[in-house]
This record gives structure tokens, C-alpha cells and sequence, in this order.
């Protein structure tokens, strides 16, 4: 947010993505709320911001750390009832659209910093989403999506056209300083299907190597997966 350029190169980018998009989901926007709003507001005209901002412990936004977003496309918007849940500022945020008897749920979340508390929290809400989805299937549908700073099990690095052994759970975590929790993750994400798509998502310019620690799950009846 801090740099013109960065801003406008993304923002280019980030109207490009939106012409085949309904949802977005953006983690580490580092910008306070009202001028992320702003920005995104330009950029996606019509469309339906939600940003949480991380914050200090007196309660401060801080621009400098973090920040997570969803983005609804106004075809969606037009005819639903949005309403936002903040589990964790700026770390984890979940939409519920209501639209005609029929709800989407929206999760992003950027594993970082993360206690137990909090992810006792998030496994909560996805619990009490997935057991809805159970219960009427044909009218719920949720994902669960975002930088979950781990990596799959059985999953290896890739650097220079070749592969690492596989990792421990320890070495799957990628987060600098700080568990990534990801037994305490996979305890609700297990009863969800994750939806793998082959390319790595991050780059590692110190060790020229590639992970796919971006991640995403779905609650839904197996028939919508075709």
C-alpha cells in the first residue's frame, strides 16, 4: 500500500483476475481499512470490500503487518444478504451470503501468529459451517481458503527442476519464527476436500525453491466437484 508503483502494478493485476472471478480472497494488504477500501474501490467498482486490518493490543489498526480482504462481485451482491465475521483482525475473515433459501460461505485466512485460542476459534465456525452444509446439501456451500503456511502431507519442495524428499510436519511449516499449528488445523480441515491445484504458490528467493502452501477446502456434496 506504502508504494505508488507496487499499487499500480497490482491493481492492474488485480482488475485483470476479477474479469473471470466472483469471489476474491487477498491476504497481506498492509494498509489501514479506509484507505484499502479506497484503493479496492477503484479498482473493483461495485464490488463488495470486506477488509479486516490486523491490530495492536490497544486496539489500533497496523498498517505494517498483515491484513486480509474478501471481494463479492456485484452480480452475486445484487441479489444477496452479505454478512461478515472477523475471527481473527486481520488474519481471518468469513463471509455468509444469503441468496434466495440458498447460503455461500467464504473463509480466508492467513496462518501466521496464530494461537491456539484463536485457532479453537476458527475450528468453531468451520465446524458449526460443515455441519450445516450436512444438513441441507442442496442449499450450503462453503470454502475454506488462504496462505495456511503449511504444506500437504507426502508434499516436497521443488527447486531447479527437481524434487526434495518428502518433509516432516515441522519442515511443511512455513512460517518464520511461529507454528503453523497444522495438527490443530487438519482436526476440523480433515472432514473437508481440499481442492488441489499443481502449481507451487511461493517462492523462496533464498533457497531458489518452490511450495504450495497456499491452500484450498470445500463442504459440499461430492456430485458438485465434477
Amino acid at each position: 500500500m506504502a508504494n505508488p508503483g507496487d499499487r499500480t502494478r497490482k491493481g492492474e493485476y488485480l482488475r485483470t483476475l476479477s474479469k473471470n472471478a466472483h469471489v476474491l480472497c487477498l491476504q497481506e494488504m498492509h494498509g489501514f481499512e479506509a484507505e484499502v477500501n479506497l484503493l479496492l474501490a477503484r479498482i473493483l467498482p461495485r464490488w463488495k470490500i470486506i477488509h479486516s486490518a490486523c491490530v495492536s493490543s490497544d486496539g489500533l489498526q497496523l498498517r505494517s503487518s498483515g491484513g486480509i480482504l474478501i471481494a463479492i462481485c456485484p452480480e452475486i451482491m445484487a441479489g444477496s444478504l452479505c454478512i461478515d465475521t472477523v475471527l481473527v483482525p486481520g488474519r481471518c475473515l468469513s463471509v455468509s451470503l444469503f441468496c434466495s433459501g440458498r447460503i455461500l460461505s467464504v473463509t480466508n485466512i492467513h496462518n501466521f501468529g496464530l494461537d491456539s485460542r484463536s485457532i479453537r476459534d476458527i475450528n468453531n465456525l468451520a465446524a458449526s459451517v460443515r455441519a450445516r452444509v450436512a444438513e441441507e446439501p442442496t442449499r450450503n456451500f462453503a470454502c475454506f481458503v488462504g496462505d495456511a503456511s503449511f504444506g500437504a502431507p507426502c508434499e516436497s519442495k521443488f527447486k531447479c527442476g527437481r524434487q526434495f524428499g518428502a518433509l516432516t510436519p515441522t519442515q511443511r511449516s512455513y512460517v518464520p519464527n511461529a507454528p503453523a499449528h497444522e495438527r490443530l488445523f487438519m482436526v476440523f480441515l480433515g472432514d473437508w476436500t481440499e481442492i488441489v491445484q499443481p502449481h507451487p504458490t511461493r517462492f523462496d528467493h533464498k533457497g531458489n525453491s518452490c511450495t504450495r502452501i497456499d491452500r484450498g477446502w470445500v463442504a459440499c456434496p461430492s456430485s458438485l466437484l465434477c
